[in-house]
């Protein structure tokens, strides 16, 4: 039997920050985790699956999601009773840090903890072609950026099956596992503050967020491999490939 849990209601970023936590968990206990979560972040479960430091993902079908503010609430779920320790990852209130230290911090952890997943080595044809990859979510304000952007690099596009604009290789509507492994050979991500950049997160290379400066940067990772513009309306193509080369 698996000695500790841990949940996370969602959303689907939010959860996917909980992963540094539960590799930490798994490396200390030398136990891998089983994890909780709602229907919610049923797409993550090829992802979660696949990580060594998971023993299991259970979807908890009868948890109601009430609110989807400050991630999903309430952050409490009902764990099965036969854990010598539950690990609950959901967020209490606003965040105030890092999203995967805050949820470390609220188990009294505050060590750096890195982004990483494990994920299938990518096959052809992308394996051996130099592209960027890019995350539109579909019509935005950001539209004709991405567009030029498709039209200047080779480009991979990736998030929902609904948000393919038309321009770059269309790798949209895939399993979350299976976008790693694209984002694995990259050269650059640029996209919005989504679950894909969560995805890129984990990876060294330039990491463009257009609408960062439009959230609680709290939240947001701070490395010199992440990018937020200031002014992301005023970006140009000629900005994104300084951001991009430098």
């Amino acid at each position: 039997m698996t000695p500790i849990a841990a949940s996370h209601p969602g959303k689907l970023g939010d959860a996917l920050y909980s992963l540094p936590f539960i590799r930490y968990l798994a490396n200390s206990t030398g136990f891998p985790v089983d994890y909780y979560t709602s229907t919610y972040c049923e797409p993550m479960r090829k992802l979660m699956e696949y990580q060594s430091c998971v023993n299991s993902f259970t979807v908890l079908e009868d948890f109601v999601i009430e609110r989807y503010d400050i991630g999903c609430q309430p952050w409490l779920m009902p764990i099965p009773d036969k854990y010598s320790k539950v690990y609950h990852c959901g967020f209490r209130n606003v965040p105030d840090r890092m999203l995967h230290q805050y949820i470390a911090a609220i188990h009294g952890i505050y060590e750096p903890l890195a982004i990483e997943y494990e994920y299938p080595t990518l096959t052809e044809p992308l394996s051996n072609e130099n592209y960027i990859v890019i995350a539109p979510r579909g019509q935005t304000s950001f539209r004709q950026l991405f567009n030029e952007i498709a039209e200047n690099y080779n480009t991979v596009v990736i998030g929902g099956k609904d948000e393919y604009t038309g321009r770059g290789r269309d790798c949209t509507g895939l399993d979350m596992l299976d976008t790693l492994s694209i984002l694995s050979k990259a050269k650059g991500f640029i996209g919005l503050m989504s679950s894909q950049l969560v995805l890129a997160n984990g990876f060294d290379i330039p990491r463009i967020g257009l609408n960062g400066v439009w959230s609680d940067m709290r939240h947001a990772i701070n490395t010199a491999r992440n990018i937020y513009p200031k002014e992301p309306e005023k970006i140009t193509l000629a900005d994104i490939k300084f951001m991009l080369d430098n």
